[in-house]
């Protein structure tokens, strides 16, 4: 790609090192280190973690959180599922899940919708918070559980699989509209740079 460096840091970079020709300076606290980088334009596209951008620039605000859900992935489902593979959207169930079921072209099924999904703002998407980045989070073992009994119920041939499921979580950024954030900062905004822009929201 024409015009685009990539440069890549570890926990294990030296912070003395010379990391791509340019010397990174230390934090106060050690614990990490920054480097300026000249550029043109900047696009922040990190989902509820844009947020941080309100760190960075004094006085703008980004009205953003997080939903943290829970989701599954049987990697064989069953056979009928593979001969008629048709996505599955449920109603709302006595496990408080509203499944959506999504048959895959390799025979394995995602399903997400599984209730429980907690609302993530502020200080917790931020440093020293407990969802401060992706690696901190997890699926909800009682939702997994839920859906396992409302999926099981609604298909019981999932019940004889002899593999269980895999698990993840994702945290999907959403504003107050639920519209998604697109555009360059506002430039009538004198105190904002203009050369910054969003790419968020779901």
């Amino acid at each position: 790609v024409v015009g685009v460096r990539v440069e890549k840091y570890t926990d294990d970079d030296d912070d003395d090192a010379d990391v791509g020709g340019k010397k990174r300076e230390e934090k106060k606290d050690a614990s990490s280190s920054t480097e300026v980088v000249p550029c043109d334009e900047v696009v922040v596209a990190l989902g509820a973690w844009s947020v941080l951008l309100e760190d960075w620039l004094p006085g703008f605000t980004l009205p953003m959180e997080g939903v943290y859900s829970s989701s599954m992935v049987y990697e064989a489902g069953p056979e009928a599922i593979k001969e008629q593979p048709f996505a599955l959207f449920c109603a709302e169930d006595s496990n408080h899940c509203h499944l959506e079921v999504y048959p895959r072209p390799d025979g394995s099924v995602y399903l997400c919708g599984i209730g429980g999904s907690d609302h993530v703002r502020g200080a917790r998407l931020r440093e020293g918070g407990d969802l401060q980045d992706a690696s901190k989070m997890a699926a909800n073992p009682g939702r997994i559980n839920a859906a396992t009994l409302s999926l099981e119920k609604l298909a019981p041939a999932f019940a004889f699989l002899n593999d269980a499921p895999k698990t993840a979580a994702c945290m999907r950024p959403c504003a107050p509209d639920a519209l998604p954030v697109i555009g360059r900062l506002d430039d009538d905004d004198d105190d904002l740079p203009t050369n910054v822009v969003l790419a968020t929201g779901h």
